[in-house]
């Protein structure tokens, strides 16, 4: 049975979000920074109401991730010896030659990201749902905003395509 959809799990959720004055919780022992968090909150899906299991995240860290998982493809297509490489090493001629790879995609104007929303219903606690959104940081008020909008249907995705520049260091 999924506890994301049991009263007492629900009711947990909101006691804590309310204890913390806000509509969502931070989940403990997760990492978070700037440009994402993983939070949980409640609210309807399909006429019940559930707890969700989200991932909060910035525009800019879609557009980077669709870049480095496309230059990674690129080096692999290219050379099919690195297909085993840790591409999450910091060196390595397999890592310079994504590096490389991804400066001149970047540069490509068909890598261009929107803000979204992707649920999961097949996991083991509540709904899991990705949320992308197009703010510089992730922070608590940035949050608050989109959780009080779902809430009450209001939250439409920019669906304006960005991209961003890569740092080059």
């Amino acid at each position: 049975m999924n506890l994301g959809f049991s009263e007492t799990e629900i009711d947990k959720v909101d006691t804590a979000s309310k204890k913390n004055n806000c509509n969502f919780i931070f989940q403990e022992n997760v990492e978070k920074s700037d440009e994402f968090a993983s939070i949980y909150f409640t609210g309807d899906y399909k006429g019940k109401t559930v707890v969700f299991d989200a991932f909060v995240y910035t525009l800019e860290m879609e557009f980077i991730s669709n870049i480095y998982d496309a230059a990674k493809d690129a080096v692999i297509e290219e050379h099919p010896e690195f297909a085993q490489e840790d591409f999450d090493a910091e060196e390595g001629a397999h890592i310079e030659m994504m590096e490389d790879f991804a400066t001149e995609l970047a540069k490509d104007e068909d890598f261009q990201v929107c803000e979204f929303l992707d649920y999961d219903e097949d996991v083991p606690y509540g709904i899991s749902l990705d949320i992308c959104l197009n703010f510089p940081e992730i922070t608590p008020k940035v949050i608050e905003e989109f959780v009080k909008a779902f809430k009450n249907n209001t939250f439409q995705p920019n669906k304006t395509f960005y991209s961003f520049h890569l740092d080059e260091e």
